[in-house]
């Protein structure tokens, strides 16, 4: 069903400017979906999707799939289900004996379509358990300050305009440097401090027109539509040993699979982008999700009529995402994620001058071409461990270039390179009902190929513009580096109530040539089936960016910095859907990398930057979250 209202006049007279701004506003507001197949409104729908357990992988026969005080479906053999239903929104609860139970909220359905919904399930061993959304369900490896969303919860999140980046800005524990960034500012970190996997593939980048290689901020926009998502978790702090690299968050995202029984697509828009999406499947053992995305900023600033008063530059975004999925047998299975994505940035000189912020006052031109690439294979093994197999490519090239405005004055250039291959095992195992364990490795290969060139600072104050010395140009020609890693970690329920997850990671990195070990803590006590307490700490490493590497000669010597983290809180679940949650958190960095705000000697001549820095980062939390509900 197309719900959307279409305003078109492309040749406005200038005197109609209100009505542009006008057409300019609806554009960006309505959003619509639509199927490609369109049927009568009594054509019901379907929900199908497996059953699983988390730690293993292994299919749940006989789960129990309910929509509240409506129909029910259970789980075969293979934890395969179908539950057919009228179009709709609605919560689905979930359970099984023996596992938690779950609530997934905001399930839409529509005549005539499949709704893909695979559903993982965590092993119990208390004798009460309180259903709750998925979002708030235990995770005994991460029992501190995580989240879990979903796509529908994505898509509805006020304020939001169906952005993933600003739906987790959103969160607590998260701010953004202003409302023009969505860049995730983790309890007093940088934009630089936050992990990003997609499909098990790490990624440097989660946003479009980051502001990283021009200060310190992030950028405006995900780089994946909320169409994409199945679901992704993300944790503030106090995250588990397989998550490195980083000082401040994580972000695991999982993209959603296309459905194998039937060719269906769908048409969205969001604030600033649109696209669609095709489900096809590939047999019965296979399917092949496509979503192409085009944002429309420039065009809807040309017909308001902004662009040309100077407000603000053309932003142009283009990104394709293929997903496909094939079951060699109930046992393993591949999954193989491409992504493409395209950014273009274009600013006059008009629109240079009425910048308030002198140092982005620039004639500018930036280009971004980026490539995510991966394939997992995900094999059991007898009845209680679950293995994943990861091989991923990346590569991106970043070039621009920035004038003082009416001149050819070249105040900033860059010509940016780089490439990442690596290989990765993980497996998780249910030892017994009240032991699991996890653990892994990888080996990942860098290279880069950098271009910079910084004028000096002196059409700046000192403070305000970020280079104070003598112009100078850098190239980084990095040959292949190599680093590993390896973790382990056991999550022990020493009672029912109480369980506790210690665990340690060793690192070795080919870029500063250090290895280094980082230990981390976790635990969960259940008062009550509603109140729970939780603690976490550990130490957090992560080298200097290529982009710092390259500035100077000197600045290949940097070494990797730390952060260790403690973390402490108390959860109380009101309802199934509504959580009340108090944490306090202390970050001690320690060897930050660092820019000398005033000129000294030795930064004047060469501007080095230096690992001196140190500081803490501390505070409380608390919040009321409600999850969506149908």
């Amino acid at each position: 069903m197309l719900k959307a209202t279409w305003l078109v006049d492309l040749k406005l007279p200038k005197s109609m400017l209100k009505f542009r701004l006008v057409f300019y506003i609806t554009l960006i507001c309505f959003s619509f979906t639509n199927g490609f197949s369109q049927t009568s409104g009594d054509s019901k729908g379907f929900i199908i999707g497996q059953v699983t357990e988390r730690t293993s992988g292994q299919p749940i026969a006989g789960a129990r799939i309910s929509v509240k005080n409506g129909v029910e479906t259970t789980s075969d053999a293979d934890g395969n289900f179908r539950l057919e239903i009228e179009p709709g929104v609605y919560d689905l609860e979930i359970s099984a004996s023996g596992f938690a139970p779950i609530i997934k909220n905001q399930i839409g359905v529509t005549g005539n379509r499949n709704t893909l919904l695979n559903v993982q399930l965590t092993v119990t061993v208390s004798e009460s358990v309180e259903v709750r959304s998925e979002i708030f369900a235990e995770n005994s490896e991460q029992a501190v300050s995580n989240i879990t969303l979903n796509r529908e919860e994505i898509r509805q999140t006020p304020g939001s305009g169906g952005d993933p980046l600003r739906v987790i800005n959103s969160l607590p524990a998260v701010s953004a440097a202003s409302g023009e960034f969505a860049d995730l500012i983790v309890r007093g970190g940088t934009a630089e401090e936050n992990l990003t996997f997609i499909d098990n593939i790490p990624v440097a980048d989660f946003t479009y027109f980051t502001d990283k290689y021009d200060g310190t901020r992030g950028g405006r926009a995900a780089i994946l539509a909320p169409d994409v998502f199945e679901r992704a978790e993300f944790s503030a702090g106090g995250f588990g040993v397989r998550y490195g690299d980083k000082m401040s968050s994580s972000l695991d995202i999982s993209l959603r699979e296309a459905n194998r029984k039937k060719i269906q697509g769908v048409i969205f828009a969001d604030s600033g982008t649109a696209g669609g999406s095709l489900d096809v499947p590939l047999g019965k053992r296979g399917s092949w999700l496509f979503s192409a995305r085009r944002s429309y900023i420039d065009v809807a600033l040309d017909v308001a009529g902004i662009a040309r008063r100077g407000i603000i530059g053309y932003p142009r975004t283009l990104d394709f995402t293929n997903k496909f999925i094939y079951d060699f047998t109930p046992r393993q299975k591949l999954s193989v994620s491409i992504l493409n994505f395209f950014e273009n940035f274009e600013q006059s000189d008009e629109q240079a001058q009425n910048i308030d912020r002198r140092t982005d006052r620039f004639r500018m031109k930036r280009t971004s071409r980026r490539l995510i690439a991966g394939a997992t294979l995900s094999s059991t093994f007898g009845a209680n461990t679950l293995a994943q197999t990861t091989a991923w490519a990346t590569g991106a090239h970043n070039d621009g270039a920035f004038f003082l405005p009416f001149t050819n004055l070249l105040q900033r250039s860059r010509d940016l390179r780089d490439s990442q291959f690596g290989i990765k095992e993980e497996a998780t195992s249910a030892l017994a009902k009240n032991l699991q364990i996890a653990f892994g490795g990888g080996v990942y290969f860098d290279q880069a190929n950098y271009y910079t060139f910084e004028n000096s600072g002196n059409f700046f104050s000192p403070l305000e513009e970020e280079f104070n010395a003598a112009p100078r140009t850098n190239r980084l020609n990095l040959d292949t580096k190599t680093s590993t890693y390896a973790y382990a970690q056991a999550t022990w329920r020493i009672t029912p109530q109480f369980s506790v997850t210690p665990g340690i990671r060793l690192d070795r990195y080919g870029i500063t040539r250090e290895t280094l070990l980082s230990p981390r803590l976790s635990a969960r006590f259940n008062a009550t089936s509603k109140i729970a307490f939780t603690f976490a700490t550990g130490i957090y490493r992560q080298p200097p960016s290529l982009f710092v590497l390259s500035l100077t000669p000197n600045n290949r010597n940097l070494k990797t910095q730390t952060a260790t983290h403690f973390i402490g809180g108390i959860e109380w679940l009101l309802r199934e859907d509504l959580r009340v949650r108090f944490e306090a958190y202390q970050k001690n960095y320690d060897d930050l990398v660092v820019q000398p705000l005033r000129p000294t000697l030795g930064f004047a001549a060469n501007g080095n930057y230096f690992n001196s820095g140190s500081g803490t980062a501390k505070g409380f939390e608390i919040s009321l979250q409600k999850a969506l509900t149908g």
